[in-house]
């Protein structure tokens, strides 16, 4: 009885270890990245960073800081 015991409290101490490990690997992610290649990294084009720093650019030199955020 006393082993039933101990199996049960190892099982409770390993299972949510064993059960972060499988459900958070980056093996199973299925995220779909739109423009990207199938090997994951994105296609080449332009900087789509690049226009909207140019418009917090243009709206933060007219005054408008709230519009900017």
């Amino acid at each position: 009885m006393e082993l039933t015991y101990i199996l049960i409290a190892a099982l409770v101490i390993v299972a949510p270890v064993i059960l972060t490990k499988l459900f958070s690997g980056r093996s199973g992610d299925t995220r779909i990245v739109l423009g990207a290649k199938p090997d994951g990294r994105p296609a080449p084009g332009p900087d789509p960073t690049a226009s909207l720093r140019a418009e917090v650019a243009n709206l933060l030199a007219r005054g408008g800081k709230l519009e900017a955020i």
